[in-house]
């Protein structure tokens, strides 16, 4: 018996020790099946808050000033006459708080009047006109430049006599004939960058009252 198990114990080595090479590697598995969303992290801290910006510059005001009708002066003393001998003619100056440095050197100044005293010889005059205007009254040659100037709180309105020969010898018959003519401005700001553009006619009064929502 003892000699059987020494044999089966000799034999179990032998095999052992006799074991042959390592075989190929096997095919790979399959792909196993996905596994389940985690569950959402927790939310981040809130971020500083950023630095105020600066506050931009204040934009021009854009107010339409304007006058009242204002009549001719009254009195030939306060008529002027033009230094031009070749047309003579006569004007004269009203202050205007409205015009400022600032509209003269950025500004539109826009100036109207009523002249009713040439509707009698043109029968499709304008009640208003703008100015400047030249008109021509009468076809023996007559004909009257108006014109306009402007500085700092004052207003001039000119007339000259154009053409063959001058209608007025004196500012007392000129204003004579112009005693119920009128006349008013509108003013209207510029910007920084410089005069402004508006889509209106400016030589069309009833267009420009309408436009800026000026009364009558």
């Amino acid at each position: 018996m003892k000699i059987l198990i020494k044999m089966l114990f000799i034999a179990s080595v032998v095999c052992i020790s006799c074991e042959g090479p390592e075989g190929p590697a096997g095919p790979t598995g399959s792909t196993g099946s996905t596994g389940s969303t985690g569950a959402t992290g927790s939310t981040g801290a809130t971020g500083s808050s950023g630095t105020n910006g600066t506050n931009g510059t204040n934009g021009q005001d854009a107010t339409v000033t304007y006058s009242a009708w204002t009549n001719f002066p009254a009195s030939s003393s306060s008529i002027s006459n033009t230094s031009n001998t070749q047309h003579p003619g006569f004007y004269f100056t009203n202050n205007a708080s409205s015009i400022t440095q600032s509209i003269l050197d950025q500004g539109v100044i826009l100036v109207y009047a009523k002249l009713p005293w040439y509707e009698g010889f043109q029968t499709e005059f304008s009640s208003v006109v703008a100015i400047p205007i030249t008109i021509e009254w009468d076809p023996s040659g007559y004909s009257n430049l108006w014109f306009y100037g402007a500085k700092l709180g004052q207003i001039t309105i000119y007339m000259e006599q154009t053409g063959t020969i001058g209608f007025w010898a004196n500012s007392a018959g000129w204003l004579a004939d112009h005693s119920n003519a009128q006349y008013r401005y509108v003013v209207i700001p510029g910007t920084v960058s410089g005069r402004v553009s508006y889509n209106v006619d400016f030589t069309d009064y009833d267009a420009v009252i309408e436009y800026f929502g000026i009364p009558e």
